[in-house]
């Protein structure tokens, strides 16, 4: 059973539902329930913090009129936009790998496993910008090779495969660590309209990804190529 989020319960003063859930949760984890006294301290608080919340156009507002957040919102906007074409268009390509479909979509979503375990252990670790630097300089690595592998003419389908799925894996974690550092960089009073946006910007280039495959009617490279180019030239912009 799914629980209602306490969050919402709180700041829409259902504070007696939320209590419920708060103790349906401590007594999944064998605690005592917290005393309503803190769950209305709680409230109080946040309570304050959506009545700081700013939205609509005077948010944009502020954001453009702010250089140093307009041009952090512009930089995680790209960023996010570029791991959802590169995403995207590695998981769609995967047609143009050799062997069976049906286990290349097993592998793909094999390397997605792997990916969150890494993101975090890494970003506990060593932080969410380096996490996100590394990963995505790793995941740029396996796609040049692979890019230098088509252009060679070398018929090399299971290096191909286990490439395709580094840069999987790489951009994936890359992802998850900027999706990290958005929530947590935003200005508090801020954060929806910041959110939104980088957001919306990524699913619009997630509807673009699969058009990269008009690409393979010129060079089956192309592809691979274009994502990395993507890929590098943000991160150099980073």
């Amino acid at each position: 059973m799914i629980l209602e989020s306490p969050r919402w319960l709180l700041v829409r003063s259902k504070t007696n539902e939320a209590y419920k859930v708060f103790a349906a949760v401590a007594k999944r984890n064998g605690k005592p329930p917290p005393s309503m006294e803190k769950i209305e301290r709680l409230q109080r608080t946040m309570l304050k913090e959506a009545a700081s919340q700013v939205h609509g156009i005077q948010a944009v507002k502020m954001i453009i009129a702010n250089r140093t957040l307009f041009l952090h919102v512009a930089i995680e906007t790209l960023c996010n936009a570029t791991c959802a074409i590169v995403y995207y268009g590695v998981s769609f390509n995967t047609k143009n790998l050799s062997g069976d479909p049906y286990w290349n979509m097993f592998y793909l979503g094999l390397a997605d496993a792997i990916a969150m375990p890494a993101l975090v252990i890494f970003n506990d670790w060593l932080g969410r910008r380096k996490t996100f630097t590394i990963y995505m300089m790793t995941g740029t690595g396996f796609i040049v090779v692979l890019v230098a592998l088509l252009l060679s003419g070398v018929n090399a389908p299971v290096t191909s495969m286990v490439l395709a799925l580094g840069a999987k894996c790489g951009i994936l974690t890359c992802w998850g660590a900027l999706t990290v550092i958005m929530f947590e960089t935003a200005p508090t009073n801020l954060r929806s309209t910041c959110g939104g946006f980088i957001f919306f910007m990524g699913y619009v280039a997630a509807i673009l990804a699969p058009q990269l495959f008009l690409l393979e009617k010129c060079e089956s490279y192309l592809n691979f190529f274009s994502v990395h180019n993507e890929k590098n030239d943000f991160q150099c912009f980073l």
